[in-house]
């Protein structure tokens, strides 16, 4: 795959310097993105591996942190879902995972029938067909149940971390970005709000410039 000029600025994330890592990056040759968020970009990818040849998968590309806070936060994203991945029908597989000097890539089995939010919202596979919504709700509460069982709490689990078959029937826990090892957490306002349970509540800390605590309770 040929080298590309890396544009100005923190965005777009390029995959160009995949063909620059010897035995990763080589054996990935992009063929078209599959989705764009404000920080991460997933990319359609064929996956040439020295074990496994001509297997479709996505890569998960994400700037690397720039601190080591940072840093290890992103392997614990990794970590946790290494921990979790394949021994579930119904969460995502990690494949593998590499980085270069900008970016970290993380390798997905390839699911791409787009995430559950599109099926919803977009394509209506749902509308008026109760036993495939109460299949995917059983399907997404298993594997919950499962990563709880394994002391992996995902902690943001809403419809665009769910990704769906081309057909809508089978679905899929995908993005531990924010999962976490601790069952009982002091940290307030993990997650995405939209999508949080009605006893989340946040706090700030009273300050000398006057900021108060406020208790945000959803009904």
């Amino acid at each position: 795959m040929a080298m590309s000029a890396r544009p100005s600025g923190p965005s777009p994330l390029p995959l160009c310097e995949l063909a620059g890592q010897p035995g990763k990056g080589s054996d990935v040759r992009i063929t078209h993105l599959l989705g764009r968020g404000s920080s991460v970009e997933e990319y359609r990818s064929l996956c040439a591996s020295r074990k496994k040849f001509g297997q479709l998968c996505a890569v998960k590309s994400v700037h690397l942190g720039t601190t080591p806070a940072e840093r290890v936060k992103q392997m614990r994203e990794i970590d946790l879902h290494e921990r979790v991945s394949g021994l579930h029908d119904n969460i995502a597989g990690l494949r593998d995972c590499f980085f270069d000097a900008h970016h970290l890539y993380i390798v997905l089995n390839g699911v791409f029938g787009g995430d559950l939010r599109d099926a919803i919202a977009e394509r209506a596979l749902f509308f008026y067909d109760d036993s495939a919504e109460q299949s995917v709700f059983a399907q997404i509460v298993d594997a919950v149940a499962f990563c709880h069982t394994q002391e992996v709490f995902h902690r943001d689990i809403k419809p665009s971390n769910i990704l769906c078959s081309m057909d809508g029937k089978r679905v899929f826990l995908s993005n531990f970005s924010l999962a976490t090892q601790v069952e009982t957490s002091e940290e307030f306002g993990i997650g995405t709000l939209a999508y949080m349970s009605p006893g989340t509540s946040f706090c700030c800390n009273w300050e000398s410039s006057g900021c108060s605590c406020h208790i945000i309770q959803r009904p």
